[in-house]
């Protein structure tokens, strides 16, 4: 990603939709929407049944959280060191993430 939007990585086409930096942070944020959406299926789906968690590709749904949420987070680190997005771009993404992880425990 740093190589990326240092200008060193692959060529983006011109055609391309938006600057890399965008399309990361779109990628990012949708990450973390679905993070959040998970852990809140999750939640519903506990408080009316009592069946063993769910699996979404072989990883338990408090994994897929896990994992959605802690790469978005990453990739905000990333683009508040290396781009023109702001701590509280980082803060808004940690803040969604964490809800979702309180929706699971």
């Amino acid at each position: 990603m740093r190589e990326v939007l240092a200008g060193n990585g692959p060529a983006v086409r011109d055609d391309a939709p938006s600057a890399p930096a965008e399309l990361m942070a779109h990628a990012a944020d949708a990450r973390a929407r679905l993070a959040r959406l998970l852990a809140n299926y999750q939640r519903e789906r506990r408080l009316g049944d009592a069946s063993d968690i769910d699996r979404y590709r072989s990883r338990s749904v408090a994994g897929e959280v896990d994992l959605l949420g802690h790469e978005a987070v990453g990739v905000y680190e990333v683009l508040v060191e290396a781009s023109h997005y702001g701590q509280e771009d980082l803060d808004r993404v940690k803040e969604q993430y964490a809800a979702a992880l309180q929706h699971l425990y």
